[in-house]
C-alpha cells in the first residue's frame, strides 16, 4: 500500500501540472533586454478589468467606489487599471514565444497582427508598423508557470 501511494502522489501531482491551463497576467513592459530570437522583459504588473457585470464588484472594492455609477463615471473608457504592487519582474521569451500587435483590417477594427520579436520591440520603441495602432506600454502575457507563451499589446483609448 505505501509503495502504490508513493508512486501514485507524485504521478498525479505531475499529471495535474502538465495539463494546468496557461494564466492571463496584465503588465506595463518597461524594458525590454535581448537578442533577434530572445528577450528579457522588465514588467510591472497590473490588474487590469473590463467594466462589465463580472468584474464590477471587484473594481469597486479595489477602487473604493461605492456604486457602479461611480465605478464607471471614474473610468469613461470602460478600463479599470490598478498597480498596487511596484515589484519589477524580469521574465525571459524563448523562441516559441508569439508576438502580436493590434493592428487596423477592413474587416476586423480589433485585429491582431502576428509579429517577429524585433517588430514588437520596435513598435514599443515608437516605431509601430503601418496600419497598426502607437504602443501603450499595456501587454497581455499568456503564462505558463514563467514561461512566457504569448505577449500582446493592448491598446486601449
Amino acid at each position: 500500500m505505501k509503495l502504490s501511494v508513493r508512486l501514485v502522489m507524485p504521478l498525479a501531482f505531475l499529471l495535474a501540472t502538465a495539463w494546468a491551463a496557461p494564466t492571463v497576467q496584465y503588465a506595463e513592459l518597461k524594458k525590454v533586454n535581448g537578442t533577434s530570437q530572445t528577450a528579457t522583459l522588465t514588467l510591472d504588473y497590473l490588474d487590469f478589468f473590463v467594466l462589465d457585470d463580472g468584474n464590477i464588484k471587484q473594481v469597486m472594492k479595489l477602487g473604493g467606489y461605492r456604486t457602479p455609477d461611480e465605478a464607471s463615471d471614474a473610468n469613461p473608457s470602460g478600463i479599470y487599471i490598478s498597480n498596487t504592487n511596484p515589484q519589477l519582474r524580469l521574465l525571459k521569451t524563448n523562441s516559441k514565444t508569439k508576438f502580436y500587435l493590434v493592428c487596423l483590417a477592413d474587416s476586423d477594427p480589433g485585429q491582431f497582427r502576428s509579429v517577429e520579436l524585433k517588430t514588437f520591440v520596435a513598435s514599443w520603441q515608437g516605431d509601430t508598423p503601418k496600419g497598426c495602432w502607437p504602443f501603450a506600454q499595456t501587454v497581455q502575457l499568456e503564462l505558463d508557470g514563467s514561461r512566457i507563451v504569448s505577449v500582446t499589446e493592448v491598446y486601449y483609448p
